[in-house]
């Protein structure tokens, strides 16, 4: 089975309890294409060394084989790369895959000030945005490979955990909300 990225379905499933793990940072992608298509609109609105220190920074991905090593040497550990769908697309993946639901704190979701400025600037939901270079990882011991992930100089965090209904719901500041299949 493939999703529509063209990426395989993680070999091992996420369970009830996982710990959900968050590696790198949301929208980045999709930042880092606006930055490069979209330069002379976005300079009537920000200043230029902004914009080129946004560039510095959403060029930056994690080194997916350092991610690949980590979860392939930790039992019942799958990983989750993002794609065109974003944090939110692969957060639907992961729960159709699994037969899980989740709960995720939107809060907790690594994303930069500045991707959030470039998708507000479009009206892109940053969540939804091409995510290249963000992970999730289900693991049923989140903070040991969060740990191993920062010591390697990842950045990581766990961001929720799976659940044994199939309820998909984002907890933030304003409450809560399901996630939906957009």
């Amino acid at each position: 089975m493939q999703r529509k990225t063209g990426l395989p379905e993680a070999e091992i499933k996420a369970k009830a309890s996982y710990d959900i793990i968050a590696v790198g940072f949301a929208a980045d992608e999709y930042a880092l294409d606006l930055l490069t298509n979209e330069n002379e609109k976005l300079n009537e609105r920000f200043p230029a060394h902004y914009l080129k220190e946004a560039q510095r920074l959403c060029s930056e991905y994690p080194d997916e084989s350092i991610i690949k090593s980590i979860v392939s040497k930790n039992h019942d550990t799958s990983l989750w790369p993002a794609g065109e769908g974003g944090v939110y697309g692969t957060l639907w993946w992961l729960t159709a895959v699994s037969s899980v639901g989740i709960r995720v704190y939107i809060d907790e979701i690594p994303i930069r000030q500045e991707t959030i400025q470039l998708c507000s600037f479009t009206d892109v939901d940053p969540y939804r945005a091409a995510s290249k270079g963000f992970y999730l990882i289900a693991a049923p011991n989140g903070k040991m490979i969060e740990s191993i992930l920062d010591e390697s100089g990842i950045p990581a965090c766990i961001i929720g955990y799976a659940a044994g209904d199939n309820d998909k719901l984002l907890i933030g500041k304003e409450g809560k909300q399901y996630l939906t299949k957009a």
